[in-house]
């Protein structure tokens, strides 16, 4: 089955829309007392903000803004679930201050793909560390995703910094983005862990906190 068009909820009853057997769904949704599901061999093809009551998704889903309005791009008024096939794609704004994802319960698997014009520029200290809100949740996040990938010019970044994604240590309703050590890299950074600081002649960089051990993956995991 494919869909083409604009799906609006013109009430408040409750509906749901089952997306299955490579069924494709491309349009916006706004349907606030919606549920919405898909299974691993669909798709939804997101062309502006959308908005339902519950999401679970086993296929796959690209957030897109064709309008090129500001502002959350996927809105779960209740409870977001992403299974182990899930696939979510996204191309990070950096107009756009907003999370790309606001729900109110959010369980995380499968893989978040992500893609960035924005060249990551490295900082001076690790006191002036970036980082960009992904997924806004209203309870704690709990879970993560399998694997994210990172499509973005990371070419100005010395070794010694990586890009990380994952539930934010001082606020853990949200999913961020972050620049951080690669000493301290985990499953979901753009590097593996490791040692090495090379500063280039004229640079410096400064850690202002003493480098603890890291919890090394165990043997046979690999970095993604």
């Amino acid at each position: 089955m494919t869909l083409t068009g604009n799906i609006v909820q013109t009430d408040t009853s409750s509906s749901s829309l089952s997306l299955s057997q490579k069924s494709t769904l491309t349009g916006r949704v706004d349907a606030l007392s919606s549920t919405l599901s898909l299974d691993e061999t669909s798709q939804w093809n997101m062309t502006d903000p959308s908005t339902v009551g519950n999401l679970t998704n086993n296929g796959g889903i690209t957030l897109g803004n064709a309008s090129g309005s500001t502002g959350t791009l996927l809105t779960v008024d209740n409870t977001l679930t992403l299974q182990d096939d899930s696939q979510i794609n996204a191309t990070l704004d950096t107009a756009n201050s907003s999370p790309i994802i606001k729900a109110a319960n959010v369980t995380l698997g499968g893989t978040l793909n992500l893609s960035s014009t924005a060249t990551f520029v490295a900082p001076e200290t690790d006191e002036h560390f970036g980082s960009v809100t992904l997924i806004d949740s209203q309870t704690a996040i709990t879970t993560d995703f399998d694997s994210v990938t990172l499509d973005a010019d990371t070419s100005a970044m010395p070794d010694y910094l990586t890009i990380n994604a994952g539930v934010d240590a001082n606020d853990n309703t949200n999913y961020e983005l972050s620049t951080g050590l690669s000493w301290y890299a985990g499953a979901n950074s753009a590097r593996a862990a490791h040692g090495t600081f090379t500063v280039d002649a004229g640079s410096t960089f400064t850690v202002t906190s003493e480098l603890d051990e890291p919890r090394r993956p165990p043997t046979g995991t690999a970095a993604s």
